[in-house]
């Protein structure tokens, strides 16, 4: 037991605690960064949608009721 004991294994005990805490931060900081990116993602892909959406109704529209064409009545008289 008394090798447990030595200054040189309690350093090493500090020092992988250390790392593990700075291991366990990195995870949690690359979870919330991901979580973010997915937000994003999802955002942006609902805003084309809604863009192509839009733009997709207008044309339908456009093209249910086109505008009326100008009639010249100059050329039926003569």
């Amino acid at each position: 037991m008394a090798i447990f004991e030595h200054p040189y294994v309690k350093r090493l005990e500090a020092e992988v605690d250390e790392l593990k805490s700075k291991y366990e931060n990195q995870i949690r900081r690359t979870e919330n960064i991901l979580e973010d990116a997915n937000k994003r993602l999802v955002e942006m892909a609902q805003a084309g949608q809604i863009a192509g959406s839009k733009t997709l109704a207008e044309y339908l529209i456009a093209a249910k009721n086109p505008p009326p064409t100008p009639v010249d009545h100059r050329e039926q008289t003569a």
